[in-house]
C-alpha cells in the first residue's frame, strides 16, 4: 500500500546493500571541468540545428547510416589528426540512450560509441 509519500521509497537489488552503496558512491562522484564543454555542445545544436529534437532526427533519422565500426575509425582519425590519439581509448557498447559519450577515468579518457547505426550525415 502507498504511503501518501510520507517515507522515501525502499529498493530490493539483487547485490548486497553494501555494493550497492558502494557504486553508487562511485557513481554520484561529478565531474564539473567539463561543464563548459558541455554548454558550448548544447549551445551548438540550438544554433546548427534547431534544438535536440531536431538534432536527433539528423542524428538517427537518415537513410544513410554508418557501422558503429565505420564511426569508431572515424574518431580513430579525428583523434589523431588533433594529436590526441594517445590520449583516449575506443569502445563499442551495448545499450548507450546517445550516439556517444565521453567519460574520464583514472587512466584518462574514454569515448562510447553506440553499437547502433547512425546517420552518416553527421
Amino acid at each position: 500500500e502507498a504511503s501518501g509519500f510520507t517515507e522515501p521509497p525502499r529498493f530490493q537489488y539483487a547485490h548486497s546493500e553494501e555494493s550497492v552503496t558502494k557504486t553508487f558512491e562511485e557513481n554520484s562522484n561529478i565531474c564539473f571541468a567539463m561543464l563548459p564543454d558541455a554548454r558550448r555542445i548544447l549551445n551548438r545544436v540550438h544554433q546548427d540545428y534547431g534544438g535536440p529534437d531536431a538534432f536527433m532526427e539528423r542524428l538517427y533519422g537518415g537513410n544513410v547510416t554508418i557501422s558503429a565500426e565505420e564511426m569508431k575509425e572515424t574518431v580513430a582519425a579525428y583523434l589523431r589528426d588533433h594529436n590526441i590519439g594517445d590520449k583516449a581509448e575506443i569502445r563499442i557498447v551495448d545499450g548507450m540512450l546517445a550516439a556517444a559519450n565521453v567519460t574520464k577515468t583514472s587512466d584518462g579518457h574514454v569515448v562510447n560509441i553506440s553499437s547502433n547505426p547512425i546517420a552518416q550525415a553527421i
